[in-house]
């Protein structure tokens, strides 16, 4: 509800008009349920992951709706539906394009291994195009409905051709202060590091991580790693092999982390008591009568001559490097102790986090790359220049850059929220930059523009930029308030970007074009 009251105050502020707030708040509100209503149609719920995407859709139908009316305000047709039809022929094509890259940012997630992250990405595209339609064909309709028409005509803000003048007399300062900031973002970016505990995610005063506390110091561990030893009936059931088992089992016991070991062997007193000498002969004739399967519960399964024999080791909850060291010396140790014949696997939290952690770099670098590749082409096609592609792929990479720099240096992990905030960035951060470059085409005539088009340009388009960012920055930041720490992240870095993206488009894109030219 936050997000919300604070998008809709961003948004009364740019447009001091209430009824087409609430025209602009219904259609995204409408593109927002129907990408819910799928969501549970298709038998997914909600999750941390998923949990900023009604957020991030209200934003994204808020940026499409403020680049139509602005443009319908800036309009001089003689009478409201004029000014309508004028907006959305100059506006469509830009909003296309913004569109289909903001998608194709999200559709990149749905590559990652990451189911939470992959549906983010799918139901995460769905609503945007959903908003983009809406928006050029409901929102004009209900604004016409109203009596009070759009107002005066509102031109461009005099402080953006001033700002551009500003950039174009100091291009090459400007341009080297970005050099500057790509340095200083790259060395963060080194510093950036992958989530490292679970119980991280949450304050230091949250009842779950006090009740894990209270259960691990005095109980036990609630981290399973799940020990699977599988062999032949023959190859088990021998003194040779139990022995050994036990060993390992003991020894493992012993490790720091680990608060206790369950399974056969160890979780009944009986057998726990007898030597291996006289358990063999007991379990054989358990498994000839064929009761060895009964009598082990879910601790041992077996099929034919096949046996699979599983062991718990609880451990206390700590760093993933941590985990990981463990899961590694209770591999050697049963490996090691292990007969010809039997083999060992490891499942359970444990190794599921280690993978996760491996899973994290994986999925951040191909997703980023897939949306960078996708973005590109469709800014190649739309503008039928892979040059001006390649040109404003600078604007909209550096954002990124410096809020994976700005994480590594806040020391804000790469957990399975923030892992998306590069990919989903990306395709949000381009979107100004389309309206920018598409205006300036207009105004150019596709000759090389001149510094009063590229001026014109800037200014044309700042007040729907400029408005379009602050209620992403301003609205997205109040996910700080979330106890569930990924989610305050998310938030925050999308907001972040938001703000430096929208630097960007108003000093460095002008900046660049005009060395280009």
């Amino acid at each position: 509800p936050l997000v919300a009251a604070l998008m809709l105050l961003m948004l009364w502020l740019a447009l001091r008009d209430a009824g087409l707030v609430v025209s602009i708040v219904l259609v995204s509100s409408i593109a927002t349920v129907w990408t819910l209503g799928l969501l549970a149609l298709t038998g997914h719920a909600l999750n941390m992951v998923l949990a900023p995407l009604p957020a991030l859709l209200l934003v994204l139908g808020m940026a499409y709706a403020l680049h139509l009316v602005c443009a319908a305000r800036a309009s001089a047709a003689p009478d409201e539906p004029t000014r309508w039809r004028r907006a959305v022929a100059e506006t469509l094509r830009p909003s296309t394009v913004t569109a289909l890259t903001t998608a194709a940012g999200l559709g990149a997630l749905t590559l990652a291994e990451l189911p939470p992250v992959q549906q983010l990405g799918a139901f995460g595209a769905f609503g945007v195009l959903v908003n983009f339609g809406l928006v050029y064909t409901l929102l004009p309709a209900l604004a016409l409905l109203r009596r009070r028409g759009l107002g005066p005509r509102r031109g461009a803000p005099a402080g953006a051709t001033r700002l551009v003048g500003a950039v174009l007399r100091r291009r090459s300062t400007v341009l080297a202060a970005a050099a500057v900031v790509a340095v200083l973002a790259g060395l963060g970016l080194s510093r950036l590091v992958m989530a490292s505990d679970v119980l991280s995610y949450f304050p230091d005063d949250h009842p779950l991580r006090q009740a894990t506390a209270r259960i691990e110091g005095t109980l036990t561990g609630l981290t399973p790693l799940e020990v699977w030893v599988s062999g032949e009936a023959d190859q088990v059931l021998t003194t040779e092999a139990v022995e050994s088992l036990r060993g390992a089992l003991a020894a493992i016991a012993e490790l720091p982390a680990v608060t206790g070991v369950f399974g056969l062997f160890g979780s009944a007193a009986g057998l726990s008591a007898l030597p291996s000498a006289a358990l063999v002969p007991l379990l054989r004739g358990l498994y000839d009568s064929g009761e060895l399967a009964a009598s082990g519960g879910d601790r041992l399964q077996v099929e034919g001559s096949r046996f699979d024999l599983r062991w718990t080791v609880a451990t206390r909850t700590t760093a993933i490097e941590d985990s990981a060291r463990l899961a590694e010396r209770v591999r050697d140790e049963v490996s090691a102790r292990l007969p010809d014949g039997l083999t060992a696997s490891l499942t359970g939290a444990v190794a599921l986090l280690v993978r996760v952690q491996a899973l994290l770099l994986v999925t951040q670098v191909q997703t980023f790359g897939v949306s960078l590749l996708a973005v590109t082409l469709v800014l190649a096609l739309a503008f039928r220049s892979l040059r001006l592609a390649l040109l404003s792929l600078v604007p909209n990479l550096l954002p990124v850059l410096m809020t994976l720099g700005s994480m590594g240096f806040c020391g804000i992990p790469l957990n399975v929220a923030t892992v998306t905030v590069a990919g989903i960035a990306y395709g949000l951060v381009v979107d100004d930059t389309v309206h920018i470059l598409s205006r300036l085409a207009r105004r150019s005539g596709g000759r090389a523009p001149a510094s009063r088009s590229l001026a014109d340009a800037v200014a044309a388009t700042a007040r729907p930029v400029i408005a379009s960012s602050c209620v992403a920055a301003v609205g997205c930041s109040a996910f700080a308030l979330s106890s569930f720490r990924p989610t305050a992240w998310f938030g925050l870095l999308i907001a972040l970007t938001a703000v430096y993206a929208l630097v960007c488009d108003l000093v460095l894109l002008p900046a660049l074009i005009a060395r280009r030219a």
